[in-house]
C-alpha cells in the first residue's frame, strides 16, 4: 500500500509540475507578445470639420460597435470580467475628458490605434479589434476621427482602464486559439485601404462585413466567443449554410432595424447588438446581405 501511495504521489507531483511548466510558458509567451514594440508611423489622413461629416462619423462609430467596449458615451467601461482565470478588461475613456487617453491624440495616433491596434508609444492594445477596422477607408476613418475629436468630453479620473489576462486566456493564446487577443500580430500593417464602390454591390457588402468578423469570425461561421462566460451563446453561422438562408433581403433589413427575426423572435441586444447596426443605411444593409448570401 505504501508503495502504491508513493507511486500515486509521484504521478500527482508530475501532473502538478507539468501544469506549472505549462502556465509559466504561457505567461512568458504572452508577456513577450503583450510587450512587443511596433514601429507604426500612422498616416495623416484628411479629417473633415463640417457638421455633416461629423454627424456621419457619429453614425459610423455607432454601428462599428465602438460603444460595445467604450460605453454608450465613449467614457470607458469594464466590458469583460468573467473571473480571474480568464481576465478582466476595461476600455479607456476616448472622449478627451479628464482621465481620457486620447486627449492629445493626433490624426496619426487615431489611425495607429484604430487600424493597427498600436498605441502612440508603440505598444499593442490588447483585445482592441483593429482586425475589424484596418480595411476602413480613409474617407470613413476621417469622418470617424472628426466625430471622436468633437465628441462631448466626459471626465472619468477614477477609471482604471487596464486589461488583465488570466492564465486560461494566456494558455489559449499560446496554442493559437485566441489570435485576436493581440490584434497587432494579425493586422496587415502594410495594407493601404481603398475606397469601396458604394451602393448595393458585393464590394460594398464585403467592406461592411468587416464589422461582423469580431463575433462571427472571418469565415462568418460563428462559434464560441473566447473570454466570454460559459452561458454566453455562440455567435451564429451567418453563411447560407447557417442563419442567412432563413432571410430575404427584406427580412434581413427588418431584423437589423427592429431586432426581430423572420420567425418572430426578438434578438437580445446583449448578444446581438442590432440597435447599433440599425444605424446603417438601407444600401449598407442590403449590400451586407448580398455579400453574406454569396458566402460558402
Amino acid at each position: 500500500m505504501k508503495r502504491l501511495l508513493k507511486i500515486v504521489g509521484w504521478m500527482l507531483g508530475g501532473v502538478v509540475g507539468i501544469v506549472v511548466l505549462l502556465l509559466a510558458t504561457a505567461y512568458t509567451t504572452s508577456s513577450i507578445a503583450f510587450n512587443k514594440h511596433y514601429d507604426i508611423p500612422g498616416r495623416d489622413i484628411p479629417v473633415p470639420t463640417d457638421s455633416a461629416s461629423i454627424a456621419e462619423g457619429k453614425r459610423m462609430v455607432s454601428f462599428r460597435a465602438c460603444t460595445d467596449c467604450h460605453g454608450p458615451n465613449l467614457a470607458g467601461r469594464t466590458f469583460m470580467d468573467p473571473g480571474p482565470i480568464v481576465g478582466r478588461a476595461t476600455a479607456p475613456n476616448i472622449t478627451g475628458g479628464q482621465g481620457s487617453r486620447t486627449g492629445s491624440f493626433t490624426t496619426r495616433d487615431w489611425d495607429r490605434a484604430i487600424r493597427h491596434g498600436v498605441s502612440p508609444e508603440g505598444r499593442c492594445y490588447i483585445i482592441m479589434p483593429a482586425k475589424d477596422y484596418f480595411r476602413t477607408s480613409d474617407t470613413d476613418l476621417g469622418k470617424m476621427i472628426a466625430y471622436l475629436k468633437n465628441v462631448p468630453k466626459v471626465d472619468s479620473p477614477d477609471l482604471n482602464a487596464e486589461v488583465t489576462i488570466g492564465p486560461l486566456m494566456r494558455t489559449l493564446y499560446m496554442f493559437g486559439q485566441v489570435p485576436d487577443l493581440v490584434p497587432a500580430e494579425v493586422v496587415d500593417h502594410s495594407y493601404i485601404p481603398t475606397e469601396p464602390r458604394r451602393g448595393i454591390t458585393l464590394e460594398h457588402g464585403q467592406y461592411m462585413a468587416q464589422t461582423c468578423t469580431g463575433c462571427h469570425q472571418s469565415t462568418f461561421k460563428g462559434g464560441p466567443l473566447p473570454g466570454m462566460p460559459p452561458d454566453f451563446p455562440p455567435a451564429a453561422d451567418i453563411t447560407p449554410a447557417g442563419r442567412i438562408k432563413s432571410y430575404s433581403d427584406a427580412t434581413f433589413l427588418q431584423m437589423l432595424r427592429t431586432g426581430k427575426t423572420p420567425e418572430g423572435r426578438k434578438l437580445d441586444p446583449k448578444y446581438m447588438p442590432w440597435p447599433a447596426f440599425a444605424n446603417m443605411t438601407d444600401d449598407e444593409i442590403r449590400s451586407l446581405y448580398l455579400f453574406l448570401a454569396k458566402q460558402s
